[in-house]
C-alpha cells in the first residue's frame, strides 16, 4: 500500500490503516482511488462529525435566504416582461 500511495514510510501507512492518524487530503484521495471506496466510507466517523457540525448552519442559511426571498418578493413584486417593454 505504501508504494501505491507514493510513500516509503510503511509505518505511517500502518498508522493510517489502524486509525491512529488521519492522512492529509491528497493521501486520503489516493486511498479512494486505490480502493475504489468513497471518502465518506473510508472515514465514516469524520463524515458524521462534519455532517453534524455543518447541517445546522446549512439549515440556518437556507432559512435566512428563504426569508430574504419572501421579503424581496413582498416589497419588490416582479414586473412582467410586457411591463418592462422587452
Amino acid at each position: 500500500m505504501a508504494f501505491l500511495l507514493g510513500s516509503s514510510d510503511s509505518a505511517q501507512v500502518s498508522r493510517y490503516e489502524k486509525g491512529h492518524h488521519v492522512p492529509e487530503l491528497r493521501r486520503a484521495l489516493a486511498y479512494t482511488t486505490i480502493l475504489g471506496v468513497p471518502l465518506a466510507e473510508l472515514f465514516p466517523d469524520i463524515q458524521v462529525s462534519v455532517k453534524t457540525e455543518v447541517e445546522p448552519r446549512v439549515k440556518l442559511l437556507r432559512a435566512a435566504l428563504e426569508k430574504k426571498r419572501s421579503e424581496d418578493c413582498a416589497t419588490h413584486p416582479r414586473r412582467s416582461v410586457t411591463q418592462t417593454g422587452n
